[in-house]
């Protein structure tokens, strides 16, 4: 499964279009960007459209106080890296 075919199956709402452009945005990496193996969360989170990114970050900080990537990077700075 190519990457593309990863996020259209992810998002199944999306056109193939919103997918090249999802990941041609994640290939645009800025300090401090959360990237795992499948990419760059935090660019394919700013080039979204879709508010559900926003509700889950919402969600997130309401029942833990912060988001995901937000803990990532607390631990990350507690660690020293």
């Amino acid at each position: 499964m190519t990457a593309k075919e990863r996020v259209i199956a992810d998002a199944p709402g999306w056109t193939e279009e919103q997918a090249q452009a999802a990941l041609v945005a994640a290939q645009s990496r800025l300090p401090g960007d959360i990237v795992d193996e499948w990419g760059n969360l935090s660019s394919f989170v700013r080039s979204s459209s879709d508010p559900v990114f926003k509700r889950l970050d919402d969600q997130e900080r309401a029942e833990f106080g912060e988001t995901l990537a937000e803990s990532w990077e607390r631990s990350d700075r507690e660690d020293g890296k």
